[in-house]
């Protein structure tokens, strides 16, 4: 991975930190964009790796797709339902799998709805993972 993220009480601290990584990268080889880099104040939103971040009053972090995310997937399935693409189940077990606690309730209530639509599918949740069958069984 080249995403990475440093977390730090002392603004001063992660202020000067920049420099001192992009000596040590630039003695490995390794190019740092400096325009990428920012140092964000944690109480606010943030996005990493298309996960957004928030904290709460009481100090939890909650963790929520991109939003766009979830329209990706939604015009993806819409194309491979044109093109009639052979390993389209697995592919929205493994996405779903791995974002299945990100989503809303709603967001996973209308994927799923979108899934057994175009794909004449009937889908049940077993302990938080996907059983697909065929609508007439």
């Amino acid at each position: 991975m080249d995403d990475w993220y440093i977390m730090n009480p002392s603004k001063e601290e992660l202020e000067d930190l920049p420099e001192n990584v992009c000596k040590i990268a630039a003695e490995l080889g390794i190019h740092i964009n400096r325009k990428k880099t920012r140092i964000v104040k944690i109480s606010s939103k943030y996005k990493f790796l298309q996960i957004k971040y928030t904290l709460t009053d009481t100090g939890k972090v909650i963790k929520r797709i991109n939003p766009d995310r979830v329209t990706a997937m939604r015009r993806k399935l819409k194309k491979l339902a044109v093109a009639d693409y052979d390993n389209v189940e697995n592919m929205f077990r493994g996405w779903m799998g791995g974002h299945y606690k990100l989503l809303s309730r709603e967001q996973r209530k209308n994927l799923i709805q979108l899934y057994e639509d175009l794909f004449s599918k009937k889908i049940t949740i077993v302990n938080k993972k996907l059983i697909v069958s065929d609508r007439s069984a």
